[in-house]
């Protein structure tokens, strides 16, 4: 089953222009430089954000809805004759937002928060015991029912319900939409699990209501809880875990991130990079390690292997059996499998 749609009846290059400030009004079309051009439309542009939402309009993201910074106009193409608008503040407002931010991890609160979540995940053992059989088969792409059950129980009776389900639909969909995974990052480094390196807070909001920072913490405490029970039950120490790219040119080695998406399932990692210039990476994790899984959320789970599209970067998409992992050393501590010499890109020569 082909779960990724193709787009090789898209029209050429030429026939766009390379996205601008100046495009972003509501109504104008164009496409992601995505390898198969997804189309979107843009829906709203939010100046006092410095964010502009647009609607993937094919595909099997159709209909999502993302919002992203004004600066990132420029990964995108539009329509020859796209109506225009004067700069009405929107570079004012890159230059407003378009600033880093570091998160260090103080050691006393790591100790703190791992005290915490090692009390929290001996009551997740015993909450699961009575709903799961204990048996992990992690080299199954289409996961166990029954762990997902049980995992939702855990977090409905942690009365976090709420938030597992929007982080979990916003990082299959784009983490980088909107600021809901920004605000998860900023707080993993406040709890001194992973520091945190990226852009400034946007919105006054973002740590408002239910997604206040002690919400938020405890979302973060009661996943790693429920995940270290699970391998504790499983009686695993150690697991492996694997991480594809594709890239068309040489790959480097990237910042640390707070939440990197990985496989379990060393097929899932080849079959997730067709036909493209990539390396495979591994690396034996502790599974106290490990943060959040989707061997324990369907939301990033499926019966199908579902290899990425060429020219799609997002890991998250492959929602064979994957692991988020709060580890700031992934990307430069794996060991890559294997190196093939990047192919050239197939639109270069229209």
């Amino acid at each position: 089953m082909t779960v990724y749609q193709s787009g090789e009846d898209a029209e050429r290059d030429c026939e766009f222009e390379l996205g601008e400030l100046a495009h972003l009004v509501v109504g104008n079309r164009g496409r992601l430089r995505d390898d198969r051009r997804t189309p979107i439309v843009l829906t709203g542009v939010d100046a006092g954000a410095g964010m502009f939402e647009l609607e993937i309009a094919a595909f099997e993201d159709r209909g999502a809805r993302w919002r992203l910074p004004f600066e990132d106009v420029g990964k995108f193409q539009f329509e020859r004759g796209a109506s225009r608008v004067d700069d009405a503040g929107l570079a004012a407002a890159v230059a407003r937002f378009d600033r880093p931010l570091h998160v260090n991890c103080d050691p006393a609160a790591r100790e703190r928060t791992v005290a915490q979540i090692a009390e929290l995940a001996s009551h997740a053992v015993r909450f699961l015991q009575s709903r799961w059989s204990g048996s992990l088969a992690l080299d199954i792409p289409s996961g166990d029912p029954q762990l997902f059950d049980a995992s939702e129980a855990w977090m409905k009776q942690r009365e976090l319900g709420d938030i597992e389900r929007e982080f979990a639909r916003v990082f299959v969909s784009n983490p980088h939409s909107g600021e809901l995974v920004k605000g998860h990052a900023i707080v993993a480094a406040e709890l001194g699990l992973c520091p945190y390196t990226g852009k400034i807070v946007r919105s006054p909001l973002l740590f408002a209501g239910p997604w206040s920072r002690p919400r938020r913490a405890g979302h973060l405490v009661s996943r790693l809880a429920l995940v270290r029970a699970i391998f504790t039950i499983a009686g695993l120490e150690n697991v492996v875990l694997y991480r594809g790219l594709a890239s068309d040119a040489p790959i480097e080695p990237v910042r640390s991130r707070s939440f990197v998406s990985t496989t379990f399932c060393p097929r899932g990692g080849r079959s997730a990079l067709p036909g493209r210039g990539h390396h495979r990476r591994s690396r034996p994790v502790p599974t106290a390690g490990t943060g959040e899984s989707a061997i324990d959320d369907p939301l990033r789970n499926s019966s199908d292997e579902r290899p990425v599209p060429r020219g799609r970067s997002n890991p998250a998409r492959r929602p064979d059996q994957s692991a988020l992992l709060i580890h700031p050393n992934w990307p430069t501590a794996c060991t890559p499998k294997r190196h093939v010499t990047p192919r050239p890109h197939r639109r270069a020569a229209r």
